[in-house]
C-alpha cells in the first residue's frame, strides 16, 4: 500500500563534465513492502542515454514509524540493506521538514552491478522518503553493442559466437580488448548457468536466476529478466564466446569492446 503526497522528479546540475546527479523521487509515504524502480525513474528525468552512464551511488533522505523500517538497495543480483530510522517520537513522522529527515548512503564500488543491471530500493515498513538521488558517472560506448536474441528459448547447452554476431551487425572488430559482456536472461528452474570464453581461458561461470519481480517465465518485460556481467582488461586475443547451459531464456548480450 503507498500513500503518494507528491512526486518529483527533476534533473540536478552536473557536478562536473564526468559525473552527473539526478534526483528521480519526491516526498511520499510507503507502507508494507514496496520496490522503487530506479532505471525507470531515471530514464524519466535524464536528457541522455542511461546506457552513456554507470551508477557509482545513491542517496536516499528519509525515516520511518517506530524506526522498523528496512531499505535494501538491489544492483543486478547484489543487495544491501539499511535501517531507516525514525526521528525523535512518532510525531515527527508527520513533518516534512528537511532536517527531519536521516540521509542514507550506498557506495556502489561495493557492489558489482553496473548499468546494465536492475537498479531498484526494496521498502519495508511505513516509511517517508523525502528524496532519492543517484549518482552518475559517463562512460563511454562508443563500442557498445547490443546483440538482440528477441526473448529466444534455449535448452540444453548453447554457444553465442560474440565476434560473429558484432559482425553480422556491421562491427568489425579488428582489435583484442573486450571490455565486458552482460547477458539479460532467465531460467526456468533459476540452476542455468553461463560463461565467457576468450581465446583458451574460460570465466568462472555464473547462475542464471529464475524470472524477477513476480513476474511469469512467460514474460518479456525486462524487468522479469536476470543481468549476468563479465567484466575483462587487458588483450584478449582469440575467440568471443558466450557459453550457456540450461533452460534459458535470452533477451539479449551486451558486448563492450574497444578498438
Amino acid at each position: 500500500m503507498i500513500k503518494q503526497i507528491f512526486m518529483i522528479a527533476v534533473l540536478a546540475l552536473s557536478t562536473n563534465a564526468f559525473a552527473k546527479d539526478i534526483t528521480v523521487h519526491g516526498e511520499a509515504v510507503y507502507q508494507g513492502d514496496n520496490v522503487i524502480r530506479l532505471r525507470t525513474l531515471a530514464n524519466q528525468v535524464l536528457n541522455q542515454k542511461l546506457s552513456n552512464f554507470e551508477l557509482v551511488g545513491v542517496t536516499m533522505k528519509a525515516k520511518s514509524r517506530k524506526g522498523h523500517g528496512k531499505a535494501t538497495l538491489v544492483i543486478g543480483n547484489d543487495q544491501s540493506q539499511k535501517l531507516v530510522d525514525q526521528f525523535g517520537d512518532d510525531i515527527f513522522f508527520l513533518v516534512g521538514a528537511p532536517w527531519s529527515f536521516h540521509t542514507i548512503r550506498w557506495n556502489i564500488s561495493n557492489m558489482p552491478g553496473q548499468a546494465d543491471e536492475r537498479w531498484q530500493i526494496h521498502l519495508q515498513g511505513t516509511i517517508r522518503v523525502d528524496e532519492i538521488k543517484l549518482h552518475l558517472r559517463e562512460v563511454s560506448q562508443t563500442n557498445r553493442v547490443r546483440i538482440a536474441l528477441g526473448n529466444q528459448l534455449f535448452t540444453g547447452e548453447n554457444t553465442v559466437h560474440l565476434r560473429q554476431e558484432l559482425k553480422a551487425l556491421g562491427h568489425n572488430v579488428r582489435g583484442d580488448k573486450l571490455r565486458r559482456v552482460v547477458l539479460v536472461a532467465k531460467s526456468r528452474a533459476g540452476n542455468a548457468s553461463a560463461g565467457v570464453q576468450v581465446g583458451q581461458q574460460f570465466s568462472n561461470a555464473k547462475t542464471i536466476g529464475q524470472t524477477q519481480s513476480g513476474l511469469p517465465f512467460a514474460s518479456n518485460e525486462a524487468e522479469s529478466y536476470n543481468r549476468l556481467a563479465w567484466n575483462f582488461n587487458g588483450r584478449t586475443p582469440g575467440v568471443w564466446q558466450l557459453h550457456m547451459k540450461g533452460r534459458i531464456k535470452v533477451k539479449a548480450v551486451i558486448v563492450e569492446y574497444e578498438d
